[in-house]
């Protein structure tokens, strides 16, 4: 019968029997279950299937069900971005500034800089291209237009210092033996 969940591949009736439990009753419901659910719904099965099957048992309802396009209640990206906070040692001066660009625009553009690690900056910078992105027409969205170009990296002084010894990467130093153990091992 279509809809049916027995018309699935490797879904047992003891399989059944659980999504029934979590109100997974047909083909459709399993389509757009959350992989987590249908997983938690098999807990008490022996041997309990993988994740891949359950992932696979919804491949076939979505296919079965002649789904191409994407559920509404699946996530779908917005927009992606890459963010790399960077740091450079000038003298006993630390050098910081953060990078990102976002991923999923054609052409590539270049990346926003800020000085320093500051985050508000970079979240309402991400925050205009999210909505831009959400405003656009078309799949994807349009680029948005290049902004102003930020200031080159200021030095930093104090919290990085303070934070203990780092080597040319900014990586902590050595560990001091016998500083850091647990109380299981005293």
């Amino acid at each position: 019968m279509a809809g049916d969940l027995s018309s699935i591949e490797g879904l047992a009736g003891q399989h059944v029997r659980a999504l029934n439990r979590r109100h997974v009753t047909g083909l459709r419901e399993l389509a757009q279950a959350d992989l987590a659910v249908i997983y938690r719904a098999m807990a008490s099965l022996w041997p309990r299937p993988a994740r891949e099957q359950a992932a696979h048992w919804q491949d076939d309802a979505r296919w079965q069900l002649d789904e191409a396009a994407p559920v509404l209640a699946e996530w779908q990206t917005a927009a992606s971005f890459v963010v790399v906070f960077s740091q450079r040692r000038t003298g006993a001066i630390w050098e910081r500034r953060v990078e990102a660009e976002r991923t999923e625009v054609e052409p590539e553009r270049a990346m926003e800089v800020w000085s320093g690690w500051h985050a508000a900056p970079v979240c309402a910078w991400m925050a205009e291209q999210l909505r831009q992105a959400n405003g656009a027409s078309g799949a994807g969205g349009a680029p948005a237009p290049a902004g102003p170009r930020h200031a080159p990296a200021v030095p930093c002084r104090g919290p990085a210092l303070r934070a203990g010894p780092r080597d040319g990467a900014g990586r902590a130093g050595p560990r001091v033996p016998g500083r850091f153990r647990s109380r299981r091992a005293r």
